[in-house]
């Protein structure tokens, strides 16, 4: 049973409007076990967010622990994950988010060796307990992706449609929440 670590390091630019945040830098680590000819995998993880700008009494940065389940069965890679943060953006409170995502390789599509896609999709739910420092109208909601990645000399290209199910009202009487494309690069080492 092959056991790793890692860390990483994710960002964003981000406009919170009246606060003076300009980025998301999200920091990474934790531990990955891979069993069954690496098919099984766990990844027992940790995440700091920090929001560069932010005024320190808004409590944006946070700390959201993590469980990641899966399995690759040829045909189709399905995952699972919890994540706990025992205090959320905003100083909401106890939150909790649950995962579940489907990679389907689309080994049909073939330009060499150095290229390769995938289709994937996820379905979400995330629980807030103080939901209203959050500005969500409830204290959940749900999100979803479904999405293309090209695997390209070892650079991960991605595009996904990403939604939720709140309206404009019941998220901080904002547009964060509705449909949108997302574009992705990255690489593994």
């Amino acid at each position: 049973m092959p056991l790793s670590v890692y860390v990483g390091a994710w960002g964003s630019n981000v406009n919170f409007i009246g606060t003076g945040t300009t980025a998301e830098i999200d920091l990474l680590t934790g531990f990955r076990l891979k069993a069954l000819d690496d098919k099984l995998t766990f990844d027992l993880g940790y995440i700091r967010y920090n929001y560069l700008g932010a005024p320190a009494n808004l409590s944006f940065d946070f700390n959201e622990f993590g469980l990641v389940a899966g399995y690759d069965f040829g045909i189709v890679q399905l995952s699972a994950a919890v994540r706990y943060s025992p205090n959320f953006f905003a100083n909401s409170g106890i939150a909790w988010y649950k995962w579940g995502q489907a990679v389907v390789p689309l080994p049909f599509i073939n330009f060499n060796e150095n290229v390769s896609f995938k289709v994937f999709g996820t379905i979400g739910n995330q629980s807030v307990e103080r939901f209203t420092n959050y500005g969500i109208g409830n204290n959940n909601y749900w999100d979803w992706q479904i999405g293309l990645t090209a695997t390209v000399y070892g650079f991960d290209l991605s595009v996904a449609y990403v939604d939720t199910n709140l309206d404009v009202a019941g998220c901080a009487n904002t547009m964060n929440c509705d449909a949108r494309a997302i574009f992705t690069v990255s690489k593994t080492f």
